[in-house]
């Protein structure tokens, strides 16, 4: 029986090259091409020719994914180096301070004896031999005895500084309602000597270090009482849930700062005021610093000079309840 003129016969060699190149390709391999040149028929040649443009598309989408991936990785090994290399030298960082901390307390510490033998051969002069000095050598004792009891305040400070790392505790839920409350107890004495009012709002329970909490409290509240105008100290303390954190705020109407020390007021030892006017040892801010950013949180403050301050710091929400 005669083939049918109107259906072209079958170029098998074509279409065996065509489903092998297909295969390899979908083995992974595109290096492949085929040989339209050696195809006489007009369209299956079209075809092997669009078949390679098709082949070589994927190859050039390959290489470009193949590139990206290797970008990937080395970014991922990088970051997990430059990740690596940030903990060593974190850890390197806490293990200094924790050292640093414990060099100032043995310090502070050791220092304390020779300073409480100075105060007191001052102490037996001046109540034993002070017939014997002149105006001037009584004077230059008091400056010696004013001096000692300076630099105690001063040691004093810093081991309390060095004691805030030295004496941390793990987190637990802590009502701050109750640390505010125990705060203004510890200051009972303060208060009642200068008539100040504490007013404190709703505090969340938040999971902190109560102990360093408590002195974080204590020291903005005596800060307000202490730095305080002719007026009645009045120290108002609000917090306000803000996404993650909590946001705290402790005003009084005490006697401010002008805008050019808000940066310096954290550092230890910082003094803005005559110590004759106010004493103390000038550690207590850098100890609210130290206090809040062990928890996560940041502290700052607004002022103006003669209306008072706010001390605003934060905390991480973590597992808050509201009381």
């Amino acid at each position: 029986m005669a083939a049918d003129p109107q259906i072209p016969p079958v170029r098998s060699s074509a279409l065996a090259q065509v489903a092998e190149l297909l295969l390899r390709v979908a083995d992974g391999d595109m290096t492949v091409a085929a040989d339209p040149d050696a195809e006489p028929d007009p369209e299956l040649r079209a075809v092997l020719v669009g078949l390679n443009m098709l082949i070589e598309e994927l190859a050039a989408r390959e290489g470009a994914r193949a590139e990206a991936e290797q970008r990937a990785r080395n970014k991922a090994i990088a970051l997990e180096q430059a990740n690596s290399q940030l903990k060593r030298s974190n850890e390197a960082l806490a293990a200094s301070n924790i050292e640093l901390s414990r060099f100032a307390y043995v310090a502070g510490h050791d220092l304390r004896e020779p300073l409480r033998t100075l105060t007191g051969f001052s102490e037996l002069l001046l109540a034993e031999y002070a017939d014997r000095f002149d105006e001037r050598g009584t004077r230059w004792l008091k400056f010696v005895e004013e001096g000692a009891e300076r630099m105690g305040r001063m040691i004093r400070g810093l081991m309390d500084y060095s004691r805030v790392d030295g004496q941390e505790h793990p987190f637990e839920l802590v009502d701050f309602n109750r640390v505010v409350k125990d705060a203004k107890k510890n200051l009972a004495s303060a208060i009642r000597e200068s008539g100040a009012t504490i007013v404190a709002d709703p505090l969340p329970t938040l999971p902190a270090d109560g102990g360093q909490i408590l002195q974080l409290f204590q020291n903005l509240i005596g800060n307000g009482i202490k730095f305080r105008r002719g007026e009645l100290p009045v120290v108002r303390i609000t917090a306000e849930e803000s996404e993650d954190q909590w946001r705290f705020h402790v005003s009084d109407n005490g006697i401010g700062m002008a805008a050019e020390y808000l940066d310096r007021v954290f550092e230890p030892f910082k003094r803005l005021v005559p110590r004759r006017l106010y004493p103390g040892s000038g550690i207590g801010l850098a100890i609210c610093r130290k206090v809040v950013e062990r928890h996560g949180g940041r502290i700052s403050v607004t002022s103006v000079a003669g209306k008072g301050s706010t001390f605003t710091f934060t905390m991480p929400t973590g597992e808050a309840s509201h009381v």
